[in-house]
Protein backbone atom coordinates (compact mmCIF):
# COMPACT_ATOMS: atom_id res chain seq x y z
CA UNK A 1 0.00 0.00 0.00
CA UNK A 2 1.39 3.36 -0.98
CA UNK A 3 1.28 6.59 0.83
CA UNK A 4 0.37 9.68 -1.33
CA UNK A 5 -0.07 12.89 1.56
CA UNK A 6 -2.83 11.50 3.78
CA UNK A 7 -4.17 9.32 1.41
CA UNK A 8 -3.64 5.51 1.12
CA UNK A 9 -3.92 3.39 -1.66
CA UNK A 10 -3.15 0.33 -3.77
CA UNK A 11 -1.40 0.83 -7.10
CA UNK A 12 -3.47 -1.96 -8.66
CA UNK A 13 -6.99 0.17 -8.08
CA UNK A 14 -5.46 2.68 -10.44
CA UNK A 15 -4.82 -0.17 -13.04
CA UNK A 16 -8.93 -1.06 -12.30
CA UNK A 17 -10.19 2.38 -13.71
CA UNK A 18 -7.21 2.57 -16.31
CA UNK A 19 -8.57 -1.02 -17.55
CA UNK A 20 -12.22 0.05 -18.39
CA UNK A 21 -10.48 3.22 -19.93
CA UNK A 22 -7.86 1.02 -22.22
CA UNK A 23 -10.46 -1.38 -23.06
CA UNK A 24 -12.88 1.23 -24.32
CA UNK A 25 -10.51 3.00 -26.21
CA UNK A 26 -8.93 -0.26 -27.68
CA UNK A 27 -12.31 -1.09 -29.30
CA UNK A 28 -13.11 1.98 -30.60
CA UNK A 29 -10.10 2.67 -32.30
CA UNK A 30 -10.02 -1.27 -33.57
CA UNK A 31 -14.03 -0.58 -34.77
CA UNK A 32 -12.82 2.58 -36.68
CA UNK A 33 -10.63 0.91 -38.52
CA UNK A 34 -12.68 -1.94 -39.40
CA UNK A 35 -15.67 -0.05 -40.62
CA UNK A 36 -13.04 2.50 -42.43
CA UNK A 37 -11.17 -0.30 -44.03
CA UNK A 38 -7.95 0.73 -42.48
CA UNK A 39 -7.87 -2.94 -40.84
CA UNK A 40 -8.60 -5.67 -42.71
CA UNK A 41 -6.91 -9.19 -43.43
CA UNK A 42 -4.84 -9.48 -46.76
CA UNK A 43 -6.01 -12.91 -47.04
CA UNK A 44 -9.81 -12.77 -47.09
CA UNK A 45 -10.14 -16.98 -46.43
CA UNK A 46 -8.11 -16.03 -42.81
CA UNK A 47 -10.66 -13.21 -41.90
CA UNK A 48 -11.77 -15.09 -38.70
CA UNK A 49 -8.18 -15.45 -36.94
CA UNK A 50 -7.73 -11.71 -38.24
CA UNK A 51 -10.65 -10.79 -36.53
CA UNK A 52 -9.90 -12.93 -33.61
CA UNK A 53 -6.54 -11.53 -33.01
CA UNK A 54 -7.14 -7.91 -33.10
CA UNK A 55 -10.68 -8.09 -31.35
CA UNK A 56 -9.67 -10.06 -28.84
CA UNK A 57 -6.49 -12.05 -28.43
CA UNK A 58 -4.52 -8.72 -28.69
CA UNK A 59 -6.13 -6.49 -25.63
CA UNK A 60 -6.28 -9.85 -23.56
CA UNK A 61 -2.20 -10.16 -24.27
CA UNK A 62 -1.96 -6.74 -23.22
CA UNK A 63 -3.41 -6.99 -20.21
CA UNK A 64 -1.81 -10.08 -18.78
CA UNK A 65 1.12 -8.10 -18.52
CA UNK A 66 -0.12 -5.71 -15.95
CA UNK A 67 -2.36 -8.59 -14.13
CA UNK A 68 0.46 -10.56 -14.17
CA UNK A 69 2.67 -8.73 -11.89
CA UNK A 70 -0.59 -8.30 -9.74
CA UNK A 71 -0.90 -11.65 -8.89
CA UNK A 72 2.75 -11.89 -8.11
CA UNK A 73 1.93 -9.16 -5.60
CA UNK A 74 -0.54 -11.82 -4.63
CA UNK A 75 -3.31 -9.74 -4.80
CA UNK A 76 -5.59 -12.62 -6.32
CA UNK A 77 -8.51 -11.03 -5.39
CA UNK A 78 -8.03 -8.45 -7.30
CA UNK A 79 -6.61 -10.54 -9.77
CA UNK A 80 -10.25 -12.10 -9.85
CA UNK A 81 -11.92 -8.13 -10.34
CA UNK A 82 -9.74 -7.51 -13.18
CA UNK A 83 -10.90 -10.79 -14.88
CA UNK A 84 -14.82 -9.78 -13.94
CA UNK A 85 -14.07 -6.44 -15.09
CA UNK A 86 -12.17 -7.84 -18.52
CA UNK A 87 -15.21 -10.27 -19.89
CA UNK A 88 -17.97 -7.29 -18.50
CA UNK A 89 -15.82 -4.74 -21.28
CA UNK A 90 -15.74 -7.36 -23.94
CA UNK A 91 -19.38 -8.60 -23.15
CA UNK A 92 -20.91 -5.12 -23.90
CA UNK A 93 -18.38 -4.03 -26.53
CA UNK A 94 -19.72 -5.86 -29.31
CA UNK A 95 -16.99 -8.49 -30.25
CA UNK A 96 -18.14 -11.28 -32.46
CA UNK A 97 -18.56 -15.20 -30.66
CA UNK A 98 -16.51 -16.72 -33.00
CA UNK A 99 -13.65 -14.05 -31.93
CA UNK A 100 -14.47 -15.16 -28.65
CA UNK A 101 -14.58 -18.60 -29.54
CA UNK A 102 -11.49 -18.58 -31.63
CA UNK A 103 -8.96 -15.81 -29.65
CA UNK A 104 -10.30 -18.47 -25.93
CA UNK A 105 -8.72 -21.65 -27.72
CA UNK A 106 -5.82 -20.34 -28.98
CA UNK A 107 -5.17 -18.20 -25.96
CA UNK A 108 -6.26 -21.53 -24.05
CA UNK A 109 -3.53 -23.52 -26.61
CA UNK A 110 -0.93 -20.91 -25.81
CA UNK A 111 -1.09 -21.06 -22.00
CA UNK A 112 -1.33 -24.73 -22.24
CA UNK A 113 2.04 -25.34 -23.94
CA UNK A 114 3.82 -22.58 -22.15
CA UNK A 115 2.62 -24.31 -18.69
CA UNK A 116 3.88 -27.99 -19.91
CA UNK A 117 7.56 -25.82 -21.20
CA UNK A 118 7.58 -24.75 -17.86
CA UNK A 119 6.92 -28.03 -15.80
CA UNK A 120 9.15 -30.16 -18.20
CA UNK A 121 12.41 -28.37 -16.58
CA UNK A 122 12.53 -29.76 -12.84
CA UNK A 123 13.83 -26.65 -10.90
CA UNK A 124 11.71 -23.88 -12.54
CA UNK A 125 8.75 -26.74 -11.75
CA UNK A 126 9.87 -27.06 -7.95
CA UNK A 127 10.37 -22.95 -8.16
CA UNK A 128 6.92 -22.24 -9.47
CA UNK A 129 5.48 -24.83 -6.92
CA UNK A 130 6.86 -23.48 -3.78
CA UNK A 131 5.90 -19.95 -5.09
CA UNK A 132 2.21 -20.97 -5.41
CA UNK A 133 2.25 -22.57 -1.86
CA UNK A 134 3.91 -19.68 -0.35
CA UNK A 135 2.58 -16.73 -1.43
CA UNK A 136 -1.19 -17.99 -2.49
CA UNK A 137 -1.33 -19.85 1.05
CA UNK A 138 -3.85 -17.38 2.51
CA UNK A 139 -6.10 -18.47 -0.40
CA UNK A 140 -5.70 -22.60 -0.02
CA UNK A 141 -6.41 -21.56 3.53
CA UNK A 142 -9.62 -20.05 2.61
CA UNK A 143 -10.83 -23.10 0.26
CA UNK A 144 -9.73 -25.43 3.30
CA UNK A 145 -12.60 -23.35 5.29
CA UNK A 146 -15.46 -23.97 2.81
CA UNK A 147 -14.94 -27.36 2.73
CA UNK A 148 -14.68 -28.17 6.12
CA UNK A 149 -17.20 -30.66 7.26
CA UNK A 150 -19.24 -29.37 10.29
CA UNK A 151 -17.77 -31.16 13.00
CA UNK A 152 -14.55 -29.19 12.00
CA UNK A 153 -16.04 -26.29 12.52
CA UNK A 154 -16.45 -26.17 15.86
CA UNK A 155 -14.95 -24.66 18.33
CA UNK A 156 -12.24 -26.36 20.93
CA UNK A 157 -14.73 -25.09 23.68
CA UNK A 158 -18.02 -26.42 21.56
CA UNK A 159 -16.42 -29.32 21.44
CA UNK A 160 -15.42 -30.09 25.26
CA UNK A 161 -19.65 -28.91 25.79
CA UNK A 162 -20.60 -31.69 23.20
CA UNK A 163 -18.37 -34.49 24.96
CA UNK A 164 -20.24 -34.10 27.87
CA UNK A 165 -23.66 -33.76 27.26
Amino acid sequence: MDRVGSFAFQPSEIFKIALVIFLAFYRLLISRMIETGRLKPKNPKKTVLFNAFFEFILPVGLILVPAGLVIMQPHFSCFLILGAVTVVCFLVSGINIRSWFVGTGILLLAAAILAGGLMIVPKSREYIIEKVTTNFAHVFKRFDIYTQDEDEELTDAQKDESLQV
